[in-house]
């Protein structure tokens, strides 16, 4: 990590304060602390921090007007911005005035570190594009917008980046009703706008859900999902791969043009597979077609969903049909997944100690290659091998 960078807080509370010194400590030198946008604006004309922290959630107009003036001033300053995220205008101007990234209230020190990290590494140039994470069956039912919805949130949870909820359920998608949630922007609107698209308009434009991680998903009503090509999709998922840390992808239970012009953008493609000859041949078949469009074999995980381990049909017959290991094991607890979406929520909001809660916790870790915050109590429940993931 870089050496040497400073920075100063600007009309912040103690609470926010002491999160950022925390979580900046190995590596910024917070050097003063100010309590006014004028005297903050001063001290950067006279002693050039490389970072400014600002919390814009009461007087953003004021705000906003004063982080103008700094990066008129000296240009290259990062600028975190503290804000609640209720007013996408707000996000909006934030970052046409020059703004580095935004931290939402409620934050912690890790967060503040996370986000700082990524922001150096845009600025030096160094900006890696998203890994794509396809969750996919060639049957409906399997649980994969549930597992969707809470790989996404355990990846932000994790790594506390741009993570965005990708529903590629173009005729009519499920994660608006899982989530509860009425997004006024979705994938149509993205292809419309795609030759306009800039960092600006898409952060204001997208849903951000309470947990953290982004949303773009279609309405529930039923939808031309026609009007959507595979080379819409194509373009789509390469636009928004420079804009994401990790993309996870709710995608359709076929092999249409659209989903194979997806799959050379996916790192990992999670295909879900359960207890039963059916759904194991449904794989294989799978796996055959994935072989002849010559998928690199290297990004194929399978997902075990909705495990018992009184079924007759064990792990081991399931490897011997598909010629291969079992990647993932998540077991089955279909009633805390429905009670989750009747909610509204994800499991890490309501079950958070929760033997599959943890599961897809571990998951989103060897996915991520990022190692969660250990819990004294589940340890080691998800991985057959450990660290056998490729």
């Amino acid at each position: 990590m870089e050496q040497n960078l400073t920075g100063i807080i600007v009309n912040t509370s103690k609470n926010f304060q002491n999160k950022i010194i925390t979580g900046l400590i190995s590596f910024v030198e917070i050097v003063k602390t100010i309590e006014t946008l004028s005297d903050g604006y001063q001290y950067l004309r006279n002693h050039k921090p490389g970072m400014v922290f600002m919390d814009v959630t009461t007087n953003a107009k004021d705000c906003m007007k004063i982080v103008g003036l700094m990066l008129k001033k000296e240009p290259d300053t990062m600028v975190f911005l503290i804000d609640d995220g209720k007013d996408p205008d707000i996000i909006l101007e934030g970052f046409r005035t020059g703004a580095t990234d935004f931290l939402i209230p409620g934050f912690t020190g890790a967060d503040v570190a996370a986000c700082v990290k990524n922001g150096l590494k845009r600025s030096s140039g160094m900006v890696q594009k998203a890994e794509v994470f396809t969750v996919f069956s060639l049957k409906g039912g399997l649980g994969v917008t549930t597992l969707a919805i809470n790989l996404a949130d355990h990846i932000y949870d994790i790594t506390k980046g741009k993570i965005l909820l990708l529903d590629l359920n173009l005729f009519m998608g499920d994660i608006t009703s899982y989530l509860d949630i009425v997004p006024s922007f979705t994938p149509y609107d993205l292809v419309g706008d795609m030759d306009r698209m800039d960092k600006q308009l898409l952060f204001s434009s997208l849903f951000r859900h309470d947990c953290g991680f982004f949303v773009l998903t279609t309405p529930e009503e039923i939808n031309d999902s026609d009007s959507i090509s595979g080379q819409d999709i194509f373009d789509m998922i390469s636009l928004l791969k420079g804009y994401f840390d990790y993309i996870v992808v709710d995608s359709p239970h076929d092999f249409s043009e659209r989903t194979l012009k997806l799959l050379p953008c996916t790192d990992r493609l999670l295909v879900m597979v359960q207890q039963s000859i059916p759904s194991a041949k449904s794989v294989q078949k799978v796996i055959e077609f994935l072989n002849e469009i010559d998928f690199k074999p290297d990004g194929l995980n399978i997902v075990l969903n909705r495990h018992l381990k009184k079924n007759e049909f064990k792990i081991v017959d399931l490897e011997r049909i598909l010629s291969g290991q079992i990647s993932f094991v998540l077991e089955n607890d279909y009633p805390l997944f429905i009670q989750a979406a009747n909610k509204g929520a994800t499991l890490n909001s309501v079950a958070k100690n929760s033997r599959i809660n943890q599961q897809i916790n571990q998951m989103a870790a060897g996915l991520t290659g990022i190692k969660p915050v250990p819990e004294k109590k589940w340890k080691n429940l998800l991985f057959k091998k450990k660290n056998e993931i490729k």
